[in-house]
């Protein structure tokens, strides 16, 4: 979405190292949530400052799962994909809760309609 793009005040190459390392925090983490929740929290309030709202979770989310069906092309279907989606939804709402006080998964909706 090009709306989004304000919110990437440095180089985009630096965001995208900046989020595989998460990502990579979260998969070494899986097993041990008391090490990643915090870090996580941290993140989504500093995210806050940036100017990110609830509803620029989803498209990252799916851009993120584009990128890895390109990369891995057909193999990431049935668990590797699951357990991608799943590691996003848990990343995505810990983050979520953390910076809008206001957030419940169970019935938040994301509204808005994205430019692509």
């Amino acid at each position: 979405d090009p709306s989004l793009k304000p919110l990437f005040k440095s180089d985009i190459k630096a965001q995208g190292k900046k989020l595989m390392a998460a990502l990579k925090l979260a998969v070494s983490s899986l097993d041990n949530l008391d090490k990643l929740v915090p870090v996580l929290q941290k993140m989504a309030v500093k995210h806050v400052d940036y100017g990110v709202k609830v509803e620029d979770y989803t498209p990252v989310g799916n851009a993120l799962m584009f990128a890895l069906k390109t990369g891995l092309g057909s193999e990431f279907q049935g668990d590797l994909k699951s357990a991608w989606i799943d590691t996003y939804k848990v990343m995505a709402t810990v983050m979520r809760q953390a910076a809008y006080p206001s957030y419940n998964p169970d019935t938040y909706r994301n509204t808005k309609h994205y430019n692509h």
